[in-house]
């Protein structure tokens, strides 16, 4: 049992006669399964209404994480809204999981937060800037996914097969199947196990299709990627209009030691920045910081990778520019 983690939720709630639990845009797997293992807490153990807990899934949840419930016979655990009004979120008490940066919330939250609401964050990644803004957090960056913080509320009585499911489905995502993890990681997971077959929960994680899509955006990437060796670093900086995490993993695999990928979208640009394990953190923390710098924006992430949301709209050009100004300013630091 986390016993500071349970007591900063159980003050949180005791403010107000509601509570919303949300996650970031675009929710995965691990933001999926700690926020159902959360409610199911303050039902179960806290003693809260069922009706009285509302989770928010900004912009709804990824094909990936409906097809992996279905497999695991898990789906009936849902129960979640896109969107909630203002008065609910003014009288309510916030919780805000797995959750980096302002950019990842909807701007209303931000909003009621910064108008002195009740939250409280929980999160894990390396990098956060949103807990400058909430009343409280709860931030542990040596945990390896948010749903493992949440999954050690439990105590095993109190932990059933299909919770446990989740927040397995959760670690094994975050994780990337144990690439990144630690002793407590594993600790936690001989827990959830002991009510399901780890074996049998695996099979139901998302698979990767190679589609042809995918190929095209690997072979532009390729096309118009930027090569830098800076200090003993390859720095492989690219632009593609989809799969930006997807080609900075490939980038990473076939040689460069950090991957910069910039991907233009509607009305933002995102950056998505990998660094391979090997990399000195030093290194990796002053690539990050020079591309912080030249965007004038804060990343968010974990150790070995992080994002950076630009709320404007750029073309391919000056997509560009900015892979020049980078090399440009590495080039200015020197080895």
């Amino acid at each position: 049992m986390n016993w500071l983690l349970k007591r900063e939720i159980e003050e949180i709630v005791s403010k107000k006669k509601s509570v919303v639990i949300i996650t970031h845009k675009q929710a995965d797997l691990d933001a999926v399964a700690s926020s159902i293992a959360l409610k199911h807490f303050l039902v179960s153990i806290e003693g809260l209404s069922k009706n009285d807990i509302t989770v928010v899934y900004p912009e709804g949840i990824s094909k990936e994480v409906e097809e992996s419930f279905k497999k695991c016979g898990i789906y009936h655990l849902f129960d979640y809204v896109n969107d909630v009004d203002e008065k609910l979120l003014r009288e309510s008490s916030l919780i805000i999981l797995d959750t980096a940066s302002e950019t990842q919330l909807p701007e209303k939250f931000i909003s009621i937060i910064n108008n002195k609401g009740e939250a409280l964050l929980i999160d894990h990644h390396y990098s956060n800037t949103l807990k400058k803004i909430v009343n409280n957090y709860y931030w542990d960056t040596e945990a390896a996914s948010l749903s493992e913080i949440v999954a050690e509320l439990y105590s095993e009585e109190d932990l059933h097969i299909d919770i446990s499911t989740a927040l397995v489905l959760g670690i094994l995502a975050d994780t990337g199947r144990f690439s990144r993890g630690s002793h407590r990681t594993f600790s936690v997971m001989g827990k959830l196990t002991k009510f399901n077959n780890y074996e049998t929960v695996k099979k139901c994680l998302p698979v990767s299709r190679e589609d042809r899509s995918i190929r095209i955006a690997r072979l532009k990437a390729l096309q118009r990627m930027a090569i830098e060796i800076y200090e003993e670093a390859i720095i492989v900086a690219t632009y593609v209009s989809s799969f930006e995490s997807e080609i900075a993993d490939f980038l990473i695999r076939i040689g460069s030691d950090a991957s910069i990928v910039i991907s233009p979208k509607n009305n933002e640009f995102r950056v998505m920045l990998k660094f391979r394990d090997e990399l000195k953190e030093e290194l990796k923390e002053r690539i990050l910081r020079t591309v912080e710098k030249i965007l004038a924006s804060r990343s968010a992430g974990h150790r070995d990778f992080a994002v950076i949301v630009v709320k404007r709209k750029i073309g391919k050009n000056e997509a560009q520019k900015i892979i020049s100004e980078i090399r440009r300013e590495l080039h200015l630091q020197g080895p």
